[in-house]
């Protein structure tokens, strides 16, 4: 037994033997060191021999410090297996912990791996922290699109040759592999020859396009294919160099494939093929641009007045060289125009405008900008739900470390140090977060890529982006993993081996630190009901806020309108071809049972093209300084109003006879005529861009043709003749819009063979689709407030039963002495309502405070809404009072012989 006890002690006290082990060779290294200086010898001398002697050329205290190493090395594995048994051998417990710890973390590595795939990861390709894009610091509304021209001028004046590179936006093109083969639309994206050495990188094969083919206008059919694409249309085949693919209705050679991974600098929007520039006219690309005294139906690469392409470029620094070069060449340009400009003020507004250099490391993304906000929010919900989940597990833990006390005295009377007792329950606690990162984990990668889906839509087929575990991931639910496990693990620790030792061995375990272990699983509790009541507030808010969008009315008809996209452009048809393709479509779908009517529009309802025009001139208005006298176009076919259900609210609609003049009507909606004409009556009115020769026909109601949380803005109706090139086929039905999908198609083929046809969907949907950030935000902070209930309502069950179990001879004496069940009924069942009501107190004016964080993600809901501060208060009442009574009712249940006779 003696030696037993020793070896014991030696286990324990590993750490302290060390320690007297230090301390005793120093105290000889230095006796020896004093010896030798005695005899004469210098003072480095000695200190090299007394080294030699103790150990050869090892210093002392490396020695003991690998001593101690080893020692802790060793008592950590022993920790370890020992945790593991202790969770083996109480699989119940384990498993409750695991899972609620699991949903938490699991949450939190799902939403972080969207924002790291959003907000973190840079482009694959090296050094990607010297990317920058140009973008215009101005007081005036401007945008970051520039033409070709200027591209060139900058690379002209820029200090590397190769440093700048133009882009077009990515864009849609039907593409057909080989004659005969079934056309496909593929993403295109246009490039100059500087983009890939900007890039830096290298090809997979072949080569990338360079400046030598991007010279002439229509002159270099060649074409970079994405390794993606290269996979999933050519199988991965080497000879794939040389062989033609054609993008609308146009011959290119593929010259090149990038390297793996490598799929554009879009982050929602990967590339298939890049072309060159001069092939804008060949790809009949008529995307993203503004234009201002140019023909849009020419090429637009030698036009400088058509911007469509944005600047990337390589640099040390934001406020380097490259800033003062593109700024060299920009202001001469900024001067002459400046000279159109009458007004002074306006002039001055003009003149205060330069090219900044903006990071592009993480590449462009819209999704990035519109997700930011809401991501936060979710990041922040998540992240109450895991402590909520921590406070769980504390409370799980200090009622286990009830039933181990006598295990605790034990090793604590056999010479074990307090802090090392603790180390083995931490040890314990880590193990269990481990655990639950490791479910984690295994559930992040499928609920990031639901996220994702839900946000941008995409219900099948691989995502643009990727969103799986990497390293940032890994380490992000590591840190979690650790930091939870301390914070849940740390306080139960300290008060399992806060005991009396006499006592707790005389006891069995029933110790004198009972009420001290209440008081702290009281507190756990009181802090879940309170960071509940602040994730269910929150998820009523953003409920409300989503109901109040999907109840807005839109100024349309969407519940019976199906639309299709086409783009005849693709097909090879001139503008003069164009209207009577749009009357033999309009006419063969109108033929089909259940169509009203159709009609043609060059953007469609929800679709959020926003184009625009500046610079108007409105009879009778005088703008301010500054002030953008601007509308959003609209090109609209016959018929249009009626078949889309916008109701005209004065003048009349387009007929024949605008048909046959175009560029001299107009129908605006109410917002327009609210702005310019505000008392004045608007039909009758004028407006132009370059004076006012627009006759105003019409006023048609307000609707929300962008977003359906976008209100309405001024807009102008046009005739259809006007601008020819359309994009929408709307009909209006009589029955299920959606029903009419499949005929549409077959009608617009059988007119058509080579009109492609994107998309064939209810306008309904195209709204619903509009709030897919509103709903997500709403579903899942739903989804993450029932978890916060679950996890409240089990801690607070948990701790009224274990108060319960404690009491049970108490209980039993007051029943035995009189007392009716009804009052010990109400006593257990008064202190869950006590510890619900501190919860709510406490929460309440945390609510109040920070609710106004997501103002800014409401509509039409105010951030402290008394309902859903009522409702959300009531619900956490139900809860604590559910979560009371079966300890209550069990409570009032004990059998007082049983319980005595047990005490």
């Amino acid at each position: 037994m003696p030696r037993l006890s020793s070896l014991w002690r030696n286990l324990v006290h590993r750490d302290r033997v060390d320690l007297e082990l230090d301390d005793e060779m120093r105290a000889i290294f230095n006796l020896l060191v004093d010896e030798k200086v005695q005899a004469g010898m210098p003072l480095e001398h000695a200190r090299r021999a007394a080294k030699l002697e103790l150990g050869g050329v090892e210093p002392v205290k490396q020695r003991v410090r690998e001593q101690r190493s080893g020692a802790y090395v060793e008592a950590f594995f022993k920790d370890v297996s020992y945790g593991l048994r202790m969770l083996r051998s109480n699989v119940g417990f384990t498993v409750v912990v695991v899972l609620s710890l699991a949903a938490g973390i699991g949450a939190n590595s799902a939403i972080f791996s969207v924002a790291n795939a959003l907000m973190l990861r840079t482009l694959p390709v090296p050094d990607a922290g010297r990317l920058y894009t140009v973008r215009p610091q101005s007081r005036l509304p401007t945008t970051a699109r520039y033409s070709y021209p200027f591209i060139q001028d900058l690379q002209k004046g820029f200090p590397a040759a190769a440093g700048v590179a133009g882009m077009s936006r990515v864009t849609r093109a039907r593409t057909q592999i080989s004659d005969g083969a079934e056309p496909e639309t593929s993403s295109l994206q246009l490039v100059s020859g500087e983009f890939f050495p900007v890039l830096g990188l290298r090809p997979e094969l072949g080569r990338f396009l360079t400046a030598d083919d991007n010279r002439t206008l229509g002159g270099h059919p060649l074409a970079v294919i994405s390794h993606a694409f290269w996979h999933r249309r050519f199988g991965g085949t080497p000879d794939v160099l040389n062989r033609t693919v054609t993008f609308n209705g146009s011959r290119f050679t593929i010259v090149g494939v990038a390297p793996e991974g490598f799929s554009g600098v879009w982050l929602e929007s990967p590339v298939d093929a890049w072309v060159p520039l001069m092939m804008q006219a060949d790809v009949r690309y008529m995307g993203n641009f503004s234009a201002s005294n140019a023909d849009i139906n020419l090429p637009w690469t030698p036009q400088d007045n058509i911007r469509w392409l944005e600047i990337i470029l390589r640099a040390d620094r934001a406020d380097g060289p490259e800033a003062a070069a593109i700024n060299a060449v920009f202001g001469p340009k900024v001067l002459s125009a400046a000279e159109a400009v009458s007004d002074p003020k306006e002039r001055s507004l003009f003149l205060d405008q330069r090219l900044v250099l903006e990071p592009f490391a993480h590449g462009s993304s819209n999704l990035r900008d519109r997700f930011r906000a809401p991501l936060f929010a979710l990041m922040g919900m998540v992240a109450l739900l895991l402590l909520i989940a921590c406070a769980n597990t504390a409370n799980l833990l200090l009622a286990r470390g009830t039933s181990r006390r006598h295990e605790m005295a034990l090793r604590l009377s056999l010479g074990a140090s307090r802090f090392r007792v603790v180390s083995q329950l931490l040890t314990e606690s880590v193990l269990l977060g481990v655990l639950a990162a490791g479910v984690g984990l295994a559930i992040a990668p499928l609920a990031s890529e639901m996220l994702v889906r839900m946000t941008i839509g995409v219900e099948s087929g691989p995502l643009p982006f990727p969103v799986g575990i990497d390293r940032n991931v890994l380490a992000f639910t590591a840190v979690l993993a650790l930091a939870t496990s301390l914070l849940f693990g740390i306080a139960p620790a300290w008060r399992t081996t806060d005991m009396s030792l006499g006592s707790t061995l005389k006891t069995g375990g029933r110790g004198s630190t009972g009420g001290r272990r209440t008081r702290l699983a009281s507190l756990l509790v009181v802090s879940q009901v309170a960071l509940s009541l602040l994730l269910v507030v929150g998820a009523g808010l953003f409920l409300r806020s989503f109901q109040n969008l999907s109840e807005l009315p839109l100024g349309f008809d969407a519940e019976h309108v199906v639309s299709a996209s086409i783009n005849p452009r693709s097909a090879g048809y001139r503008e003069d071809e164009l209207p009577a393709l749009y009357r033999r479509i309009v006419a063969r779908v109108e033929t089909l049972p259940g169509v009203q009517s159709a009609t043609i529009s060059i953007c469609g309802l929800m679709a959020g093209c926003r184009s625009s025009s500046s610079g108007l001139f409105v009879s009778g208005y005088q703008s301010q300084p500054g002030e953008e006298v601007a509308v959003q176009e609209f090109h609209v076919g016959p018929g249009y109003f009626r078949t889309v259900g916008m109701q005209l609210m004065a003048g009349r609609d387009f007929d024949e006879r605008d048909l046959g003049t175009p560029g001299t009507v107009a129908i605006v909606n109410e917002a327009m005529a609210h702005r310019y004409f505000k008392d004045r009556e608007a039909v009758g009115q004028k407006f132009g861009y370059d004076k006012p020769d627009l006759e105003i026909v019409g006023v048609v109601r307000d609707a929300r043709v962008n977003t359906v949380r976008e209100a309405a803005v001024p807009m102008a109706f046009y005739p259809m003749n006007q601008k020819y090139f359309a994009g929408v086929l709307d009909v209006r039905t009589t029955g299920d819009p959606g029903a009419l999908a499949a005929a549409l198609r077959k009608v617009i083929a059988d007119v058509e063979p080579r009109l492609p046809v994107d998309r064939v969907t209810t306008v309904a949907d195209l709204a619903g689709s509009t709030l897919r950030q509103e709903r997500l935000v709403s579903r899942l902070t739903t989804l993450v407030s029932v978890l916060a209930l679950a996890l409240a309502c089990l801690g607070l069950y948990g701790l009224l039963s274990y108060g319960v179990k404690q009491r049970t001879a108490e209980l039993g004496l007051r029943l035995a002495l009189g007392a009716p069940r009804s009052q010990v009924l109400w006593m257990v069942f008064r202190e869950s309502l006590m510890l619900t009501g501190i919860g709510l107190a406490i929460g309440l004016p945390v609510v109040l405070g920070a609710s106004r964080l997501v103002g800014t993600l409401l509509f039409e809901v105010s951030p402290n809404d008394p309902a859903t501060l009522s409702v959300a208060t009531l619900l956490l009442i139900a809860v604590g009072a559910w979560a009371g009574y079966l300890p209550a009712w069990r409570a009032s249940r004990v059998d007082p012989l049983t319980a005595l006779r047990h005490e």
